[in-house]
């Protein structure tokens, strides 16, 4: 064989090792980016199940107290002033019950939004 001929491959052996390299080292890298965000997605997996219990538990209680509220509502007398302003009063605490129920979902939903828009933006 030409010793041009020689040097020429042993040339193209030594490009062809170099990009074996890179290759290799580049889905190295790939594969530790998929790790890194699996992890990540499991972590915004098991905030969004949690905020699904809370807010299953926050709508059991919910329906309990509209529930409870039905009851009063059937035992109160329309004829007594006193048992109805009561009536009015704790209508007006469950509501503002209910309301900071809802504020507080809408924070904890905002918190998990944040992060995960952050999380977006560490990614770029």
């Amino acid at each position: 064989m030409p010793e041009e001929k020689r040097s020429q491959l042993i040339k193209m052996d030594k490009d062809i090792t170099i990009l074996v390299e890179k290759f290799d080292t580049i889905a190295k890298a790939l594969r530790t980016y998929i790790k890194e965000n699996s992890k990540r997605i499991e972590t915004v997996d098991e905030k969004m199940k949690s905020l699904d219990d809370r807010m299953s538990r926050i709508e059991t209680t919910l329906n309990s107290i509209n529930d409870y509220n039905a009851k009063i509502a059937k035992e109160i007398e329309d004829s007594s002033d006193l048992v109805t302003g009561g009536f009015y009063d704790l209508k007006s605490r469950v509501e503002d019950i209910e309301l900071n129920i809802l504020s507080s979902m809408k924070k904890f939903e905002k918190k998990i939004v944040d992060a995960m828009e952050k999380k977006k933006e560490e990614e770029k």
